[in-house]
């Protein structure tokens, strides 16, 4: 054997994946292919999210009598005949939902003349039939199934069902991605979601689409198991910069749902305009590959090493041919519910899950009491969603610069404290806009710690349950999604229960965070066993691991060079 064929065997490089990553280039074309998936499939979850808002709209509603259509009244003299007064938070305003029990077709024009210029007043009875104020949404599920007065708790639940959808989607898809694959579950997940989204439009009744939007919100996770591939196949040094910029596409679906809903008002042709563009996921398949280190995980080394040479060919890098590739794997499947016989693990995973919940919980909370704010709805969308972008690059800036752990737990102490300060200003028109302003750097700080926890939870889960960890984590996140809506109820018993409850959840899990450890430019744990002995802030960094491979091939060298 000759010396150099001796140099060869002696320089066939035993790496951990998140350096042979880098050899196939750490973020090229490849990268930037998936990344453009996954920003559409981001688009699509925001949109999916929020078009509730506009397609389940409640405009001004008051009850229809049918039998003064023939008169020539104004709406002001109809509903000063039909409806009673009712004083609304100190203010006189007509009823929604009751109307005088009058027999309205016997009205002549003197009766109705003297009926305007009287204070009498009749028996009070339930509306049967109601009209909309159509200035601004033409149709919605509210006006189509009146979905007011005794009904209207229905498009609040329509949500609760969204998120229970989202709930289940996140822990269901999440384990099967772990278990079959990244690639085969977002196939059955994009179908699902593009034939449950356009049948939605042609629902005939409440139950329908509240089945098909479960079915919508269960496989919008398609965007989280995207999100997993995408940072499985780029450099360490390039997960904040993939893993923040992610979050743009959010607003940029935010700010496009806006669009659409101001120029489409007709809910079932905006649901038809949401869905149909969804059909391009089917193409992207054609040219979407599975995760590597999901196939080196499963023990699948020889597909996974000829992916990383078609990766390295894409990104035109030269991919080293006597490489061989360390990432742990067992021979029998790993589910999340295992992370409860490691004891560090356990405690990481409760904290996790309750920083989610915390996080889902406020934002929810606030984009929803947002929605109820004076002026024209439209714009106060866009603000809520305008908002969220400072916050997105706060991350990019700040995570690698000041870390995951303290980019986390500043963002949510600052939003804590800024909430409760909101109940120390004065409630005096004068001092609005700093409640307002209180208010917008809470929606600001928690936007930012909800995108920081996807790339901080990704990097806390071992690999072989990183997409089952990231949605359980999202699982639970959907249950403070679900609770949400049910708080402005504590309002009724003291206008800052709600704002109270979100500061003092936002503030302990800030001081929750610094139990976490810091995974910025750190080798991933590729096991549970690995992920258990992780402490806090030792886990051992990509520049450790790149400076003792230098170090190991130098003494190669130096041991080749007399031969």
């Amino acid at each position: 054997m000759s010396f150099s064929e001796d140099s060869q065997d002696i320089y066939q490089q035993a790496l951990p994946y998140d350096l042979a990553i880098t050899h196939a280039g750490s973020f090229g074309r490849f990268q930037v292919w998936i990344f453009l998936i996954g920003g559409v499939f981001s688009i699509s979850a925001a949109v999916c999210n929020l078009s509730y808002l506009f397609i389940a709209a409640s405009p001004l509603h008051w009850c229809h009598v049918a039998d003064l259509d023939h008169l020539n009244l104004t709406l002001d003299q109809i509903k000063q005949i039909s409806l009673p007064l009712n004083e609304v938070h100190e203010k006189n305003k007509y009823s929604d939902c009751e109307m005088y029990d009058r027999d309205y077709g016997k009205l002549t024009d003197e009766s109705v003349l003297q009926l305007l210029n009287s204070s009498t007043t009749a028996p009070v009875v339930g509306c049967t039939h109601w009209s909309y104020d159509r200035s601004q949404y033409h149709s919605t599920i509210t006006t189509q199934w009146d979905l007011v007065c005794s009904h209207k708790a229905l498009p609040a639940i329509s949500q609760s069902i969204f998120m229970a959808g989202l709930m289940v989607g996140s822990l269901l898809f999440g384990a099967l991605a772990d278990g079959i694959g990244r690639r085969r579950t977002q196939m059955i997940c994009v179908v699902v979601n593009v034939v449950s989204s356009i049948l939605m439009a042609f629902s005939v009744n409440f139950i329908m689409f509240s089945i098909l939007r479960f079915l919508v919100a269960a496989t919008c996770v398609v965007g989280g198991t995207t999100f997993v591939l995408m940072m499985e196949v780029v450099g360490p040094s390039y997960r904040v910069l993939m893993g923040c910029s992610f979050m743009y596409f959010w607003v940029a679906g935010y700010l496009l749902l806006a669009g659409f809903g101001y120029v489409i008002r007709d809910w079932q042709n905006l649901q038809m305009a949401i869905a149909f563009p969804l059909l391009i996921y089917l193409v992207f398949f054609c040219f979407f590959e599975e995760s590597p280190r999901w196939l080196y995980s499963k023990g699948r080394t020889d597909e996974a090493d000829r992916l990383m040479r078609k990766i390295a060919k894409i990104n035109k890098k030269e991919y080293p041919e006597k490489i061989e590739v360390i990432v742990s794997h067992g021979t029998k499947p790993v589910y999340i519910w295992d992370v409860c016989r490691y004891p560090v693990l356990r405690l990481r995973v409760v904290i996790v899950y309750f920083i989610w919940f915390v996080c889902s919980l406020v934002y929810f909370g606030l984009s929803l009491d947002a929605t109820g704010m004076e002026g024209n709805s439209y714009i106060n969308f866009v603000l809520l969603g305008a908002v969220e972008l400072p916050a997105y690059v706060f991350c990019h800036i700040g995570l690698d610069r000041i870390g995951r752990q303290y980019s986390a737990a500043g963002s949510m102490l600052l939003g804590g404290a800024s909430l409760l300060l909101t109940i120390a200003v004065p409630s005096s028109i004068g001092y609005q806009w700093l409640s307002i302003g209180l208010t917008i750097v809470g929606k600001f700080s928690i936007s930012a710690a909800f995108a920081i926890m996807y790339v901080y939870t990704t990097e806390l889960f071992p690999t072989v349950v990183r997409n089952s960890g990231l949605g359980s984590a999202s699982c639970i996140a959907r249950v403070g999604g679900i609770v949400a809506p049910q708080m402005a109820l504590l309002n009724d018993y003291y206008r800052y229960t709600a704002i109270l409850i979100f500061g003092s959840l936002s503030l302990v899990a800030g001081l929750a965070t610094f139990v976490l450890p810091e995974t910025a430019k750190s080798i991933l744990p590729e096991t549970l066993e690995q992920g258990d002995r992780v402490r806090r802030n030792k886990n051992p960094s990509l520049d450790e691991n790149e400076s003792d491979e230098r170090s190991n091939k130098s003494m190669l060298e130096s041991e080749l060079a007399p031969l």
